[in-house]
């Protein structure tokens, strides 16, 4: 599944760019995720500043961990991360997602367009009937994410510049 979204966030390009580089920010901003997130851990950094995260993640009983690399750190124009959902094997994803948010000045605010990739790794008919049903459910709910990142920026009271 590929989306491709963006959205108009009334903030200094820096101050979006810091935010969005920083996972636990994004987990804050609503949305089941932020329910579900037991922990978030670096577990490697790179001399240039790009980081990999395990989210630790919970609902009822069942546990899983999303890893978070970031690919391309750009500052403060591009964040492109690779991220894979696992349960006991970090090398036997699940769910393999790409997000690439290319940040630019317009209008006075900051646009973030974003271009999302999800893989269904573990292939089954049930697995792909799913995925291919819920492409509505999670396109509204990327959607809503972007909402509550303009949202949360336009609830400060930040200098334009």
């Amino acid at each position: 599944m590929d989306f491709q979204l963006k959205v108009f966030v009334p903030a200094p390009i820096d101050e979006v760019f810091d935010f969005l580089d920083e996972p636990a920010n994004m987990l804050g901003l609503g949305g089941h995720a932020a329910e579900h997130a037991a922990g978030i851990e670096v577990v490697d950094a790179d001399p240039d500043g790009r980081r990999t995260f395990d989210l630790r993640m919970r609902a009822g009983r069942r546990e899983w961990t999303q890893t978070v690399r970031q690919v391309i750190r750009e500052r403060p124009t591009r964040l492109v991360t690779e991220g894979w959902t696992w349960l006991d094997d970090r090398n036997d994803p699940y769910l393999a997602v790409t997000n690439d948010r290319r940040l630019r000045v317009e209008d006075g605010a900051t646009r973030v367009d974003v271009n999302i990739r999800y893989e269904l790794r573990r292939r089954s008919l049930i697995g792909s009937a799913l995925n291919w049903l819920q492409r509505g459910h999670v396109r509204t709910e990327l959607e809503h994410t972007l909402h509550f990142l303009a949202e949360h920026f336009a609830s400060r009271d930040i200098p334009q510049r």
